[in-house]
């Protein structure tokens, strides 16, 4: 058998494999109602990743290491740059937020939104991504446009400015979480690969 006809064989053998895992649905409309039920009981997780930003208008762009842990409603983000350029580090819940970046003494405020257009340029709406980085649509803005995948889980997503694809999933615990995740805006274009994930 040729090299051309053996790699073709397992490449068939490799999807005929990955979908015998991975059975489609019968529903994927019931698979989304029960995993948004699973994804809504859960309140404290961490997440470790790599987080891209250009800012479009700017034209400026960053690239590092993302922390995220969110604990009962309070949050810490740590988005640390390669070659010891220092991180940007926000901690906060719905009340008070404070931003601390490098050799910059920390600043606070009520508002992540506010405070990181005051001091960055360009803003982050926290308050959803802690929602769309579960593979959820956030209950504070309304939903333009939902698609899901095959499979029943988000594949498209936009609310307010903003359009969320996720590219990929990764099994965690029998639940599929994103594992990375492209976020666009007029103002910004986000990268987000999750690495790991840990949740309780």
């Amino acid at each position: 058998m040729r090299c051309s006809t053996i790699f073709i064989v397992l490449i068939i053998l490799f999807i005929t494999s990955c979908a015998r895992h991975r059975p489609i649905p019968a529903d994927p409309q019931k698979v989304w109602y029960d995993h948004q039920l699973t994804l809504q009981n859960i309140k404290n997780w961490d997440l470790k990743g790599r987080l891209s930003i250009q800012a479009i208008k700017e034209k400026k762009s960053g690239s590092g290491t993302l922390y995220w842990s969110q604990k009962n409603g309070i949050y810490d983000i740590s988005w640390i740059f390669p070659f010891g350029q220092g991180k940007v580090v926000l901690h906060g819940d719905c009340n008070l937020v404070t931003l601390q970046l490098p050799k910059e003494k920390p600043v606070t405020a009520t508002s992540p939104d506010h405070l990181l257009r005051s001091r960055l340029g360009w803003s982050l709406p926290i308050d959803s991504l802690n929602y769309w980085v579960l593979g959820l649509p956030t209950p504070k803005l309304a939903t333009k446009k939902l698609l899901l995948d095959s499979w029943g889980y988000l594949e498209n997503l936009h609310q307010g400015n903003w359009h969320i694809h996720y590219q990929k999933y990764k099994k965690i615990k029998q639940q599929y979480l994103p594992e990375k995740i492209f976020l666009n805006s007029p103002q910004l274009k986000v990268r987000l690969v999750i690495q790991q994930w840990n949740f309780s």
